[in-house]
């Protein structure tokens, strides 16, 4: 849907429904979709036998012809040809491992799991299976490690032995690779989730942790060697995937079977870490892990599955995933303090040292509450390659691993209250010659600091001012954090609303401007937010909900400057395609080449949300609102895919000249579905929302001169780099 409201002068608001099914977007995408959020992504029970490729096939890199031991002959010499614990393509030299699978009867799908050590942001991971057509692996990073799951067709797949082969335009490292194949005959373990926090799990709805913060999860599982307890929440992305909210937990390169794990047993408990516990057989079918919840937030949606492991033949596990089915969703609840986490938007991964060509230092900076005076303790989490020294606002400097710790786990260290100060902090990572000679890398998704504070409260984003018409319907919200705090709203110094930190009220005519402030009461003090203005204008509009293609088709202009673009009209919505193209489909110095529709409106102010049922999901996939003139400068608004997260930007361009508005700023992915444009004679604003009526502010108002000749949605995509290809893109509105 798609509706405006013309204001004579007055802000009009615009809603844009952005709808995407899966089933389009695999019909008209490439076919080979990457398996959401998490490593072990399934909620419901799922079994599947998974098999690890051998790490004597994994023979790193590349002889230097400086080598003593290079042979001229054969200038795609393995450096380690009877196995070691890495793979190392280069770009005239593919790698070819070779796996053994079972008899396929049977078999219902297929994913295939690769451990990606420095894939580049641009993602530069390309795989083939049984020598057909190479894909890129949608997972990457400069400095960092993004594992991923990605679904691979079962034809691709053979009975027998199976070759997967990788190439690059670059450098990169694959510690491990699986394939699980769904369907297939096999020893699956059995069972079911017992208890959660000593209540059954399939009726848990909430867990006090005061005073322990521990839960105590049990199950009873026939034919496993170990049961890894796995929960959803939202907390840190030790997976890198760009998701906080998802089922928590990683791998360990090299302790699965085959591995090579470099002068260490593979333990019993496996390679699955990051997850709240594994319990290993200990000759009976009763497993349970206590969860230590001191650096998770309180919150709902908590969920616990347990996936069983039974070690079969050769490298073959036969998984059985959330068996029985995952817990009920219940809340982890905590009344003795308060537990914080900040984290660095859009962190940039870094090296120091490699071997002596980068410095040996490098900073980041982390922004914290100007008021820490209830702090009772902060740690911070972070991934590394090897060990550095960090250092926070040039207090004493610390490993990132203490004694005897995986450097290949996630790091988890204690920060003294003293080392931290209010607003901007600077980290310092700096070259630890005992800790890696080569050198350290600082891994996405760069540190998060976890407090515990006594929860009296504070105000971290005040209500935003709105512009509403007559009778529109309008959510004032606050972000406050507090130990079990109470609100009370006010308009114009009077009490309004409930206890809560939102409060919606309907515009009205009658009271074209209502100031909006509310108390957020805890631990026996109050404060009180700043002040957030409802201004009401005239309503007086155009709607469409695309359900008449022959209306909706005379009311829009198509625009698809490149000729290649698509628009379907289904009668519930237009359908906007642009595809896989080694030219950009953007808003940018070559005009607005992207497919947008346009509708005619007056020079007015505006107020513009853009409602999307899907996000971009690949790099430099993009969506949003697009502004032009009558000359064809344009102001665009948009949300985009950068390989690892989403961002919003805006930008002026006035032909080759571009002048960023917004610069691009990371944002949730729940964010990416709401696009909200404000302008107030030359003042405009840019909004993201997860549900098109808490909205947050992205970047600063800008001021720009502009005379408004006509808008609306587009989708687009962009080129990352010479040689490559921008990814297709369908949205239907």
């Amino acid at each position: 849907m798609f509706s405006t409201r013309s204001l004579s002068r007055h802000p009009r608001t615009v809603v844009l429904a952005v709808v995407m099914a899966m089933a389009l977007l695999y019909q008209l995408g490439t076919g080979l979709l990457a398996a959401d959020a998490s490593v072990y992504p399934a909620d419901t029970a799922d079994g599947y036998a998974e098999f690890w490729v051998p790490h004597s096939e994994f023979t790193g890199g590349i002889v230097d012809t400086d080598d003593p031991d290079y042979d001229p002959g054969d200038p795609c010499q393995a450096s380690n040809p009877g196995g070691t614990w890495y793979l190392e393509p280069e770009p005239s030299c593919p790698k070819t491992v070779s796996i053994t699978l079972p008899d396929l009867t049977g078999a219902t799908g297929a994913e295939i799991y690769l451990d990606i050590w420095r894939g580049r942001d641009n993602r530069m991971v390309r795989y083939s299976l049984n020598g057909n057509p190479a894909v890129q692996a949608q997972g990457g990073a400069d400095w960092s490690r993004t594992p991923v799951v990605e679904t691979i067709p079962l034809a691709q797949l053979q009975s027998g032995t199976n070759t997967i082969t990788f190439t690059t335009y670059g450098a990169y490292h694959i510690h491990d690779i699986a394939l699980r194949i769904h369907g297939i005959s096999g020893t699956y373990p059995t069972g079911s989730l017992g208890t959660v926090g000593g209540v059954a799990a399939s009726t848990v709805t909430s867990v006090d942790v005061t005073g322990s913060e521990q839960i105590t999860v049990t199950a009873t599982v026939a034919d496993a060697d170990l049961v890894e307890f796995i929960a959803y929440y939202d907390g840190f992305d030790e997976d890198n995937d760009g998701e906080t909210t998802d089922w928590h937990a990683f791998t360990r390169n090299n302790f699965h079977p085959g591995g090579l794990p470099q002068g260490t047993t593979i333990p019993a408990s496996g390679g699955t870490i990051g997850n709240i516990g594994t319990d290993v057989n200990d000759g009976d079918d009763n497993y349970s892990v206590v969860w230590d919840t001191s650096l998770v937030p309180a919150q709902a949606g908590v969920r616990i599955k347990a996936r069983a492991v039974r070690h079969g033949s050769g490298t073959r596990n036969d998984v059985s995933e959330a068996v029985g089915g995952a817990s009920s969703t219940f809340e982890l609840v905590r009344t003795d303090a308060l537990v914080e986490v900040f984290t660095i938007a859009g962190f940039e991964d870094g090296v120091i040292h490699h071997a002596g060509t980068m410095p040996d230092s490098l900073d980041r900076t982390i922004d914290l509450p100007t008021d820490q005076s209830d702090w009772i303790s902060a740690a911070m989490i972070a991934n590394y390659w090897n060990n550095p020294y960090v250092a926070l606002n040039g207090n004493t400097a610390f490993k990132a691993f203490a004694s005897g710790e995986d450097w290949w786990s996630t790091s988890v260290r204690t920060v003294p209250l003293g080392d931290l100060q209010p607003g901007t902090n600077t980290i310092t990572y700096s070259y630890n010659s005992t800790g890696g000679s080569f050198g350290q890398f600082m891994e996405q998704p760069g540190p998060m600091i976890v407090v515990r504070r006594s929860g009296e409260p504070r105000v971290d984003t005040d209500p935003q001012d709105q512009v509403a018409v007559d009778g529109q319907t309008v959510q004032f919200s606050v972000e406050a954090s507090a130990l079990d705090p109470s609100y009370q709203w006010y308009a114009d110094g009077s009490p309004v609303g409930t206890d809560s930190p939102t409060l919606t009220v309907v515009a009205s005519a009658a009271d074209p401007s209502v100031d909006y402030t509310v108390a957020v009461t805890a631990q026996g003090a109050t404060v009180t937010s700043g002040t957030a203005t409802l201004t009401v204008v005239p309503d007086a509009v155009v709607s469409d909900d695309f359900s008449d293609p022959v209306s909706s088709q005379a009311l829009w202009t198509q625009s698809d400057p490149l000729g290649d673009s698509t628009f379907t009209w289904t009668g519930a919505q237009a359908v906007l395609s642009v595809p896989e193209s080694g030219v950009s489909h953007e808003p940018w110095t070559s005009g607005n080449r992207a497919a947008a529709l346009f509708q005619p409106v007056s020079d007015v102010d505006l107020n513009v949300v853009a409602a999307f049922d899907t996000r971009p999901e690949s790099r430099y996939q993009l969506q949003g609102v697009v502004v032009e003139d009558a000359a064809g400068r344009f102001l665009r608004f948009d949300v985009f895919h950068d390989g690892s997260q989403l961002s919003a930007f805006a930008a002026y361009v006035d032909g080759g000249s571009v002048t960023t508005r917004v610069a691009a700023t990371a944002i949730p992915v729940t964010d990416g579905n709401y696009v909200r444009v404000t302008r107030v004679g030359d003042s405009w604003s840019l909004f993201t929302s997860a549900d098109g009526v808490a909205w947050t502010q992205r970047g600063a108002s800008f001021t720009q001169a502009f005379t408004v000749s006509r808008l609306g949605p587009y989708g687009g995509n962009a080129v990352a780099g010479t040689g490559q290809n921008a990814p297709d893109y369908h949205a239907a509105v």
